[in-house]
């Protein structure tokens, strides 16, 4: 067995092997070199070593040894590796294998054996293509490959039927170059870098100088050679049929080769000649960060390579797949499948220009994958209806598809022009593998609870709902995001948001998805809705459920009133009148919102534009409550972005609101006997004063000008009123004649007029006090005071005075005191039958009541004092001389005169007629005394 390198350098080569395949045999002794036999050897490689340098050391050289020499030291070696050669094959790996080169078993072989079958250049130089026996082109000795020299002069293999992968020719004979015949002589193998004869192996084949150069010793080739046969692959990557958009470029995919028996994937020490390495067809080629071999396909979808190996070890065929690693902008990555396979056998045909055994073209397909983003917007971009941002959660998005113009479809409770249907969350795509898979949601993203399997988003407090990633779209039409529940506080946007899909559009660098035409930030705007509700109250209770006339306009900052049509139709977002939920709308000209209040003093607006008005709003009164003053004050009505209606369709605002209730009341003096204003005698109806007392409360006792009064009393100032027009506190109003008495100091003391009449006091402010009471101070001249008090109240019942919008008292302004006389004067003359006599002074007469006059029923006519004075008396008026004038002087009180028991006549001369008579006066008979 001639193992000996041609080559002195080589004798290493043999250490090498030696240390080789002893490693080898300690690693897998179960596979049948014993441990015992592998430690010998181990061991007696340095004594090996040591006895070739003992027994030669005086050659100086490895150069001048012999093969002979060299065997005959290391007989029992090389006859162990060659009984052991099969068993230490069985535990080299493939690179073992490579590195140590193939050697057969037998020394007297005359055959060429090769692995690796196909139609492949074995890249054995013949030594001169002219000389070839006639016995060329051989088949193997199977028959199942036939060996022919190509126009390269190398030999190559030629499969005619599948075999093992091992195939192994009879002796080659040859004649000598230049005529010189070698008879019988073995075939040489040469060397492709010269090209020269017997120059050893290859250089692609390993390893180098296993065949010593020179003249062949005789014999034949002895060696199984791995056959350096290659191949090729060529397709085309496209888009996937019936996907959507349409129009992708797959320029930038990136494809690896895999060995699919071992799942190894290709790199450049794969090739089986690095002179003739793994190149590109189409496509670019280049090295991975891990070693593999990447493709990158070009814009035209081509891709191919050459000089692909064929075949393992052993011979057999080898299978590969492209495995995608990259897809091309906007698509999924591929998972290999039959398309993208090929595999190497003995019927592929050479290509006559690679001279690569040619598989039939793959295919490479990848489905587009898109994104499609949404979010909600306050259309109130600056937020002053609400005045700040409001929280736009809970507004849920939905996913259509539109395919078709025509039929009708609901969304929402509304109809909408043409076919849609909701997208699922199931119609999506692996990114990794382009298989069908849910789709993925962006981390900000969410489903709604009841979404269903569709693509339903919530949005967050800004508005945002996130991405939908990977959705593989189910035709070529627009998507349509719909808004299927609205923010609390919004109204409906019915338009929807159409995303369109064209290959052109956007990619998304860090998932590789095409992004929408609104690169995913498109945005559905609601408009937001105001409420605001007024609760309006009387300042007394008592008036609480009587304020149904008052009337209200909104207005702005500007105090521009708000109108009629500033309102949304929550359903569809258009625009709408405002909802008067509570009240009466008021039609007017200007079309101003100008509402009437309830019974109850309640106003409320809803649906209020927000994109319109400011949220600072107010309401102003137009018209008061009945009985009420109008209050000029504004009712601030300020928004807020976290109040919200409690049916959630509103942001509202809330206001409150008094007003103050106004009283007026009257009363007149008349005379108690005439029960009118006719008076008797002297006494007149003109200078009584009368007080006006509010009763604070019905418990106490008051005294007022010595009479006690029951409950507590309280003087009404001047100032106890209120203005109309403003609501702000203000005096009393005295009208129809009124004044108050000279000493009223502040006070309401009303004086009466001739005809008795005290006047009406207006205005009062009936807030805190409905109970009057009227007490008169000072009779007027002729009368005595009536003590008992003139009780008026007031009620929600009352009347009110539609020319002052008062509440009229509880005598509807008709209320009357009536004043018993206090004095009265009557006279008579007692004359002489002929109208001329004299002397009838001194007669005596004595004033005696009508029987039946002085009962207890009418104890009040009883006569009291009276005076008959010719001094004093004139004509029924008595007179006193002033002390301070020296002046008749009119009697006022009864105390001032001097009461006598007897009225005796006196003369009395008629200034006209210079008549003496004898004249009686009765003056001042009191009432009640």
């Amino acid at each position: 067995m001639n193992l000996l390198p041609s080559d002195p350098t080589s004798l290493n080569d043999l250490m090498d092997l030696l240390y080789a395949t002893t490693e080898v045999a300690l690693a897998g002794n179960s596979q049948g070199v014993d441990a015992g036999t592998a430690q010998n050897l181990t061991a007696n490689v340095g004594v090996i070593e040591q006895a070739i340098n003992a027994a030669h050391g005086t050659f100086g050289s490895f150069a001048k040894m012999t093969d002979g020499q060299i065997m005959t030291q290391s007989t029992w070696a090389g006859t162990w590796i060659g009984d052991n050669w099969s068993k230490i094959m069985a535990q080299m790996t493939s690179n073992q294998k490579n590195a140590q080169g193939t050697a057969g078993p037998s020394a007297t072989s005359n055959d060429l054996t090769i692995i690796g079958m196909g139609n492949a250049d074995t890249g054995i130089k013949a030594p001169d293509a002219s000389s070839l026996s006639e016995k060329l082109p051989l088949k193997s000795s199977d028959g199942n490959a036939e060996l022919y020299v190509g126009d390269n002069g190398n030999l190559w293999v030629k499969a005619l039927k599948p075999t093992n992968g091992t195939v192994t020719f009879p002796k080659i004979e040859t004649k000598g170059t230049a005529g010189t015949s070698l008879g019988t002589a073995p075939f040489y193998i040469a060397d492709k870098a010269n090209n020269s004869e017997g120059a050893g192996l290859q250089t692609r084949l390993a390893p180098v100088g296993l065949f010593k150069a020179g003249t062949p010793q005789t014999g034949t080739i002895n060696v199984s050679i791995k056959m350096l046969a290659m191949g090729e692959n060529k397709g085309q990557k496209t888009q996937s049929g019936n996907s959507n958009p349409t129009g992708f470029s797959q320029a930038g995919a990136v494809l690896e080769v895999e060995n699919v028996a071992t799942g190894e994937r290709l790199k450049v020490s794969d090739a089986m000649d690095p002179n003739d390495p793994i190149q590109a067809s189409s496509g670019t080629l280049s090295t991975g960060s891990d070693g593999n071999l990447q493709l990158e396909v070009g814009a035209d979808g081509e891709y191919g390579l050459i000089n692909l190996p064929i075949a393992d070890n052993k011979g057999n065929y080898d299978t590969y797949r492209y495995v995608e690693v990259k897809a091309p902008k906007g698509e999924a990555i591929s998972a290999p499948d039959e398309k993208s396979t090929f595999s190497f056998s003995a019927s592929d045909t050479i290509d006559a220009t690679t001279h690569n055994l040619e598989t039939p073209d793959t295919h490479i397909q990848d489905s587009p994958m898109v994104e499609t983003g949404i979010a909600k917007i306050d259309a109130d971009t600056n937020h002053q209806g609400t005045n700040g941002n409001p929280d736009l959660s809970g507004a849920e998005l939905s996913l259509y598809v539109k395919t078709s113009d025509s039929g009708t479809t609901v969304i929402n409770g509304l109809s909408k022009t043409g076919t849609f249907v909701p997208v699922k969350q199931s119609q999506g795509i692996d990114p990794e593998t382009g298989k069908s898979a849910a789709v993925t949601l962006s981390a900000d993203a969410a489903y709604a609870p009841n979404a269903n399997g569709n693509i339903v988003l919530v949005t967050n407090k800004d508005g945002l709902a996130g991405n939908v990633r990977n959705l593989a779209l189910p035709s070529a039409d627009d998507c349509f995001w719909f808004e299927t529940k609205t923010p609390k506080g919004f109204a409906n946007n019915t338009d929807g948001l159409s995303e369109h899909f064209e290959s052109s559009n956007a990619i998304d660098g860090t998932n590789n998805n095409l992004e929408d035409n609104h690169a995913t930030s498109g945005t559905i705007s609601d408009k937001p809705m105001l409420a605001l509700s007024l609760d309006k109250n009387s300042t007394n209770a008592e008036f609480d459920a009587v304020l149904g006339k008052a009337t209200y306009e909104a207005v702005d900052d500007k105090g521009i009133p708000l109108t009629v049509d500033e309102g949304l139709d929550p359903k569809i977002g258009a625009a709408a009148n405002i909802d008067v939920t509570a009240g009466t709308l008021v039609k007017n000209d200007q079309n101003h919102l100008e509402v009437e209040a309830t019974s109850d003093g309640k106003i409320a607006l809803q649906n209020i534009d927000g994109t319109k008005v400011s949220g600072n709003l107010h309401f102003v009164e137009v018209n008061p409550a009945d009985g009420h003053a109008k209050s000029n004050a504004e009712v601030d009505e300020t928004m807020k972005p976290d109040t919200i209606s409690s049916d959630g369709t509103n942001f509202e605002a809330s206001a409150t609101t008094t007003d103050k209730p106004m009283g007026e009341l009257a009363l007149t003096k008349i005379d108690a006997d005439t029960k009118s204003s006719t008076t008797q005698g002297a006494a007149v109806l003109q200078g009584a004063t009368l007080g006006l007392y509010a009763e604070t409360s019905p418990s106490g006792t008051t005294v007022i000008e010595g009479v006690s009064y029951s409950g507590t009393l309280v003087p009404v100032t001047q100032s106890a009123g209120v203005n109309p027009k403003t609501g702000e506190s203000a005096p009393v109003s005295l009208s129809k004649g009124g004044t108050y008495a000279k000493d009223a100091n502040g006070k309401v003391v009303l004086v009466s007029d001739a005809k008795g009449n005290f006047g009406e006091v207006q205005n009062l402010d009936l807030s805190q006090n409905l109970t009057y009471y009227g007490i008169e101070l000072q009779a007027p001249y002729g009368y005595t005071r009536n003590t008992k008090a003139h009780v008026w109240n007031f009620s929600k019942d009352s009347k009110v005075d539609p020319t002052s919008n008062n509440y009229e008292d509880s005598d509807n302004l008709k209320g009357t005191i009536a004043d018993r006389v206090v004095d009265f004067d009557f006279m008579f003359d007692k004359v002489a039958g002929d109208n001329g006599a004299t002397g009838l002074k001194g007669s005596g007469w004595t004033l005696t009541p009508v029987t039946g006059t002085t009962t207890a029923a009418n104890a009040e006519n009883t006569l009291g004092k009276f005076n008959n004075s010719d001094t004093t008396n004139i004509i029924g008026r008595d007179t006193m001389i002033s002390p301070d004038t020296g002046l008749a002087t009119p009697v006022t009180k009864v105390s001032q005169l001097y009461l006598g028991a007897t009225q005796l006549s006196h003369n009395f001369t008629d200034p006209q007629g210079a008549l003496e008579t004898g004249m009686v006066e009765y003056d001042h008979v009191q009432e009640g005394k």
